[in-house]
């Protein structure tokens, strides 16, 4: 049996802890594949600090959480996840207000085509997975729409 050398030997028994940052690190991933190269750096970079904070948070004695028993409780690498999350955005919804069709009268309001400065999407034509710019919004809607969707958005 040949030895190997030492460096290979002190090798082996440092890598055990890169190998159970990987599988922290890869157990919830938030990248995703993308052309971009520095994005999956970014999502790297962001697994591989969650993931070091995860393994000091359960070194850590401050950290300990204490059953109705007295016992310490293991913190899961989720629940961590999700209070981290929780933490950073606090109370903030990201849904934005938008004009409802049902709130608007038809009788109340007149609705004729208007040109516009900026462009818009057609929001008929986006509906039916078609992309169409237009500079023409109905002024009672306030949505962008092509002249020959005008009439059947109007319609519904």
């Amino acid at each position: 049996m040949v030895a190997s050398p030492s460096v290979v030997q002190n090798y082996n028994v440092k890598m055990n802890g890169v190998d159970k940052a990987d599988q922290t690190r890869t157990e919830y991933p938030t990248y995703r594949m993308c052309k971009r190269w520095w994005t999956y750096i970014f999502y790297f970079l962001l697994d591989l600090s969650i993931a070091n904070s995860f393994i000091l948070m359960k070194e850590s004695p401050n950290h300990n959480l204490k059953t109705n028993t007295g016992k310490n409780k293991v913190r899961s690498l989720l629940s961590f996840r999700m209070n981290l999350a929780k933490q950073l955005t606090g109370n903030f919804r990201g849904s934005r207000k938008r004009k409802r069709l049902s709130n608007i009268d038809p009788q109340e309001v007149e609705h004729w085509p208007c040109e516009n400065d900026k462009r818009g999407r057609c929001k008929q034509c986006f509906s039916n997975k078609v992309r169409k710019d237009v500079k023409i919004k109905c002024s009672g809607c306030d949505v962008f729409l092509c002249l020959s969707c005008f009439r059947e958005f109007h319609k519904k």
